[in-house]
Order: C-alpha cells, then sequence, then structure tokens
C-alpha cells in the first residue's frame, strides 16, 4: 500500500497562518500575523540556512544508489538517465517526508478526534506501533497540538506539547516536543525547538464573531479563519520523539537551549538581510 501525491497533499496541510501558494512572493513559507498583517520567515525555511557541507556525501550516495539499483538501465537510453538520475536526492527526500507526514498526520487527527482513516503503508504503521509502545511505556498524553507562535521575527509551529513521566525516576514532566522519524538528530533540530519555545505568543483558531478576534483570509471564503493571541503555554522542557520502524526515544538537548536560540538568531538575521536584499532588487 503506497502513498499518492493527493496523499501527501492532504496529510501536509499547511498551518491556516502561512501563506498559501501564489500569495508569497518566493521567500519560502511564510507566516502572517492576522491582527498586523506583517509576514514572518518560518523556522523552518530560516534554518535553510544552515551549513549543509555533510549533504554533499549524502546526495553523493542516495544517486551512487539509485545507479546500482537501475544499473541494467544506465546504458540503454544516456538521455533518460540524465533526466531521472541528477534528481535520486530529491525523489528520496519527498518519499522520506510523505513517510512523516503520513505519520505526525495520523497522530494529530486521533489527538483531535478528527480520524481521516489516512491509507498508510506498512513502514509507517510500523513506525505508528513505535509511537504507542512510546506512549505507554511513558506514559504520555498530548495536551496541545500543531499550534502556531511568534517569535522575535519570525513564526512557527510546534508539533505539540507533551505530558509524559520518566520510566526510569518517575519524575514528571511537560514538554514542548517536536517528533522526528529522520535517521539521525541534528543540531538545527535543537535550534528549531529553541525558537519555538521562545515566541512569545499563540495564536488559537476561534470561531466567526469571536470577541476581538482577527480575520485571515483564505483562498476563498469557505477558507477564512478567525484568531486570538494567547499567552505561550506553560512547559518545563524541550525533547525530541525520535520514532523509527524499529525503535523509540525521547531525547532532550545536550547543553543549554539558550545556546541554540543564540545560533538560531544568527540565521534569523540572516534571513532578514536577505530578504532586505531582494526587495531592493524588486524595486
Amino acid at each position: 500500500m503506497g502513498g499518492t501525491v493527493a496523499d501527501t497533499k492532504r496529510w501536509s496541510k499547511a498551518p491556516k497562518l502561512a501563506l498559501w501558494a501564489g500569495e508569497g512572493e518566493g521567500m519560502g513559507r511564510t507566516y502572517v500575523d492576522p491582527e498586523t498583517d506583517l509576514r514572518y520567515p518560518s523556522v523552518t525555511t530560516i534554518l535553510k540556512n544552515t551549513p549543509k557541507a555533510d549533504m554533499l556525501q549524502w546526495v553523493a550516495n542516495v544517486v551512487a544508489q539509485k545507479a546500482v539499483d537501475n544499473y541494467a538501465k544506465l546504458g540503454q537510453d544516456p538521455d533518460q538517465v540524465m533526466k531521472w538520475l541528477p534528481y535520486a536526492h530529491n525523489d528520496y527526500r519527498d518519499e522520506r517526508a510523505w513517510v512523516g507526514s503520513g505519520v505526525h498526520a495520523t497522530i494529530q487527527s486521533d489527538h483531535e478526534g478528527t480520524w481521516e482513516y489516512y491509507e498508510l503503508d506498512a513502514e509507517q504503521l510500523r513506525i505508528l506501533s513505535k509511537w504507542e509502545k512510546f506512549c505507554k511505556v511513558y506514559k504520555a498524553n498530548i495536551l496541545l497540538s500543531e499550534k502556531t507562535i511568534l517569535g522575535d521575527g519570525y513564526m512557527g509551529t510546534f508539533d505539540a506539547i507533551l505530558e509524559w513521566t520518566d520510566p526510569i525516576t518517575g519524575e514528571q514532566h511537560v514538554s514542548l516536543i517536536d517528533l522526528k522519524t529522520s535517521k539521525s538528530l541534528h543540531d538545527e533540530n535543537w535550534m528549531q525547538l529553541a525558537a519555538l519555545a521562545n515566541g512569545t505568543v499563540m495564536f488559537t483558531e476561534v470561531p466567526e464573531g469571536t470577541e476581538g478576534a482577527w480575520k485571515r483570509k483564505g483562498k476563498t471564503k469557505k477558507d477564512d479563519s478567525w484568531w486570538i493571541k494567547e499567552p505561550m503555554p506553560e512547559f518545563d522542557s524541550v525533547a525530541i520523539v525520535h520514532l523509527r520502524e524499529d525503535s523509540y526515544g525521547l531525547y532532550e538537548p545536550e547543553c543549554s537551549l539558550d545556546l541554540y536560540y543564540d545560533e538560531f538568531m544568527c540565521y534569523r538575521d540572516l534571513a532578514v538581510a536577505q530578504q532586505k536584499r531582494k526587495e531592493a532588487l524588486r524595486d
């Protein structure tokens, strides 16, 4: 049972406060504050500026593996090979994103009680079985999921606020968490969490007519939504819940979160400078 492009679009529901295709100007994922109508780069867009030197070897490995897997075809039609082989790493990236999107969507819809019976493949089902085991071992309970926050010159959406109990010490925690299904964890994952944890306010969608709510105009009238700003939720730590087909784990940062935040803000300043240059060239 495999996924389709339609599945991915359904799973990867962009946050409602993110600009939709055609609304932005090639700025990467950008959010809008419905109160002020100001636009802010997303946390993930800002982190695209992090060094990617280690990615060069990864790309080479993926392309080489694709060539090995299709060895018999390589000499048959060189023109066709050159059309698909250089993009093998993008195909692999999109495949892994599809896996993670389905897992995230299922966990979110289960928490919100909006189960849509997503079509999942065997790998996604195995990962979700690890999530179920994790929740049992850590006595984990999602308190909030997929909430957009505004920080100092950026916006982003956290995966969840999770209540959990340390299975060894019995200590109870409430953590802002990120769910990861990637093979490895990286420093930018902690910078992402640091940025989200340093949000100043949280946006909550409310019914039309709610006093003090601001309208976010959608693509069509039925997509319009209304929002209020609330204080950031309380939590005592941040953590990554790493889910794989054959394992699960909860990881906390190895050094002060402030250090990761300081580093993130350097990349935020770079993103702002880049955007100013692009705007100057358009004028």
